[in-house]
Order: structure tokens, then C-alpha cells, then sequence
């Protein structure tokens, strides 16, 4: 009797709500309901038109999207906008205040080559190289401790855990555990290590469903969203300490 091999199911991709309100959620996730998520993009003022905003924690919801995220999504969609990964003090702020989730992004560069025959010298262009996205996706996700949500805003892949409670933010001291935490978990899953000069506040997710800063026409996507995978800070420092193996 032969067996037939069947291939296992591949969950769907989440529609743009689903997407935007996930990954505020995430951020938010047990915040202050004074604080707020910053939000920017680094294009300077367009047209008269504000490039930097708040979205309060309080308005975050699974229904639906925030009021000035979905202004960012409706009227200025073409720029690349970013949301903080620290939840801010206060609805008008941007000193953190709390760390909802840990991130760590790769960054991609274009390759010149044919992207149906990558091996063949005629019919090239420059394009993403999308194999390289897939491993990368592939191998955060047999990490012993999987993240919670890959954000796709080309030039880079972002990887977020969620936390079941806050890591305090408040001060330099706070702020750098946290970014201590997230190097280690960069140099961990071979992510990009941030820099040492690099500051809590300098540290951002691109918002899906707008521009990526790519100056492309290429648009912000979550390719993954797990809401169930919710970690503890000394989980994620376990799976960092955690000898490499076909699993980890």
C-alpha cells in the first residue's frame, strides 16, 4: 500500500487591518493607557503635512486601525512610515516608557541577476533576492523560541517577540538592558547587531500597508503573525542561551 505525502497547510497572510492592528497590539501590549506608540517617517514635511504622530494606547484595538495610523495609510501611504517599538509616556511624547515586544531585523541588499534563472548570464535586473527573504523566514522560524510576527518592509525583515508583561523603559539604565537583551538576540538568530551608540528611541518597525523606504513601489507586508506566541524576557534569554541545534 502506497503513502501519499501531503503537504502541511501554510497559513494565510493577514489582510492589512489584520496586520496594523496586530502589530500595535503587540506593542502595546500591557502599556500605560496614558502612553502612546510614536510614529514617523523619515521624509521630512510633504505638501505642509506632519511626518510624526502618536498613536495613545488606548485607542489600540483588534477591531480597528488607531485615527492617525490610518491617515498615515489613506493619505500619505507613499512614505515610509514607522511605528516605535517602545510604548512612549504620555500621548504626545517620545521618551519610552515601556518595552512591549524585542525586534531584530536583517538587512537585504538588490542583486543583479536573472530572477527566473538566477545562474544564467543573460536577462539580468536588479530586483530583491527573494531566496535570501525565504531562508531568512525559514531560519528564525525553527529558533527554539519563534516570533511572534515578521514584518516585510524591504530593504530589511523584522522578527518581533511578544513580551506577557512590560520591560520597564523609563530611564538610561532600563534602556540599556533592553537594547543589552536585543543585541544578544540579533547575534543569537544572526540578525543585524545594533550598534553600541544605538538608542532605544532609534529603534522602529515599518508600518505595513505603506511605503517601503526603498524608494520602490514596493509595500509594507506581515508575511507571519503568530498572537499566540507570547514570551517571557527570561524565555527569550534561555532560547539566546540555548546550544544551536537542527531546532534552535
Amino acid at each position: 500500500m502506497s503513502t501519499q505525502l501531503v503537504e502541511a497547510p501554510v497559513a494565510p497572510e493577514p489582510s492589512l487591518s489584520a496586520g496594523v492592528c496586530g502589530l500595535l497590539q503587540v506593542l502595546a501590549r500591557g502599556a500605560k493607557p496614558d502612553g502612546s506608540l510614536h510614529l514617523r517617517a523619515d521624509a521630512g514635511v510633504v505638501f505642509g503635512l506632519a511626518t510624526a504622530g502618536n498613536v495613545p494606547v488606548a485607542e489600540v484595538s483588534a477591531k480597528w486601525i488607531p485615527s492617525f495610523a490610518l491617515r498615515c495609510l489613506e493619505e500619505r501611504a507613499a512614505l515610509p512610515w514607522r511605528v516605535s517599538l517602545a510604548a512612549m509616556r504620555g500621548r504626545a511624547s517620545v521618551d519610552p516608557q515601556s518595552l512591549s515586544a524585542v525586534a531584530c531585523s536583517w538587512s537585504i541588499e538588490r542583486v543583479y541577476r536573472n530572477p527566473r534563472k538566477p545562474d544564467s548570464p543573460y536577462g539580468k535586473e536588479w530586483g530583491w533576492p527573494e531566496d535570501r527573504v525565504a531562508e531568512i523566514m525559514a531560519g528564525i522560524e525553527a529558533f527554539s523560541a519563534p516570533p511572534t510576527m515578521i514584518v516585510l518592509g524591504l530593504p530589511s525583515v523584522v522578527a518581533v517577540w511578544a513580551l506577557d508583561e512590560p520591560m520597564p523603559a523609563a530611564g538610561p539604565v532600563d534602556q540599556a538592558k533592553v537594547m543589552l537583551l536585543m543585541r544578544a538576540l540579533a547575534a543569537r538568530v544572526g540578525a543585524d547587531i545594533p550598534a553600541d551608540d544605538m538608542r532605544l528611541t532609534d529603534v522602529s518597525i515599518p508600518l505595513p500597508g505603506v511605503a517601503c523606504a526603498n524608494q520602490g513601489r514596493d509595500v509594507v507586508v506581515v508575511p507571519a503573525f503568530h498572537p499566540e506566541r507570547v514570551y517571557s524576557a527570561q524565555d527569550i534569554e534561555t532560547a539566546i542561551a540555548a546550544k544551536k541545534g537542527k531546532n534552535s
